[in-house]
């Protein structure tokens, strides 16, 4: 049974122009034609978003390998931006309470591996999200950016289940998400990149290294 228990406004299509609305984590961008569902506000110069969801989930897998249980699944993104020297400033913050909602560091999901649990890897098993899922800035002048995250999302692959679109009415991690968001929640990132047209060139430094098992600290690099 998956019950989603808050969802946001719906945000009709940011323009295209405006660069740091339209990324969906670090600096990945959804379609405009898939936007995010969130709230905006504006408090002074600050244009403000919010969005977040939370499943309820109850999971019975049979056979050997399942197991059963009751957890919830959750995450919360706040974003604000201003204007400054000419370009704009932003910063963004994904939490997820997933720790205290999701009991022995794990939930049963058939083929999911990734990370490990109780110094274990992690089969038919899928880990919690780290408290601080994201904490960054980043400075946009014209078409070019920088972006820096002591914990945050560096410029590979695709964007990361929790930001697309579909993730609405997602409330399990998909198989793939170990091989294509692998690095979704990394450390010590910095992003340079620039946008012409339809064109975006951007690379990355980061700490490759996967999140421990305590999901409430910023691990180092």
């Amino acid at each position: 049974m998956h019950v989603l228990i808050f969802v946001a406004q719906t945000l009709l299509s940011v323009p295209q122009q405006d660069l740091f609305m339209s990324q969906a984590a670090g600096t990945s961008r959804n379609p405009p034609s898939a936007p995010m569902s969130m709230v905006m506000l504006q408090s002074g110069k600050w244009s403000v978003m919010l969005h977040g969801q939370a499943f309820l989930n109850h999971t019975n897998d049979s056979g050997p390998r399942g197991g059963e249980k009751t957890f919830s699944t959750n995450w919360f993104m706040a974003s604000a931006s201003q204007p400054l020297m000419g370009g704009t400033i932003g910063l963004r913050t994904m939490l997820s309470l997933e720790p205290a909602t999701i009991s022995n560091r794990s939930y049963p999901e058939l083929f999911q591996t990734g990370e490990t649990a109780f110094g274990k890897q992690l089969i038919d098993a899928q880990h919690p999200h780290d408290f601080f899922m994201e904490l960054a800035a980043e400075y946009i002048y014209k078409n070019v950016y920088i972006y820096a995250a002591p914990v945050g999302d560096p410029a590979i692959g695709p964007v990361a289940f929790p930001h697309r679109a579909s993730a609405a009415e997602l409330p399990q991690a998909p198989i793939t998400h170990h091989i294509l968001d692998s690095t979704h929640i990394s450390f010590n990132v910095v992003t340079v990149g620039a946008v012409w047209n339809l064109l975006t060139i951007e690379g990355s430094a980061f700490h490759g290294h996967e999140p421990d098992e305590n999901r409430w600290n910023i691990d180092g690099g």
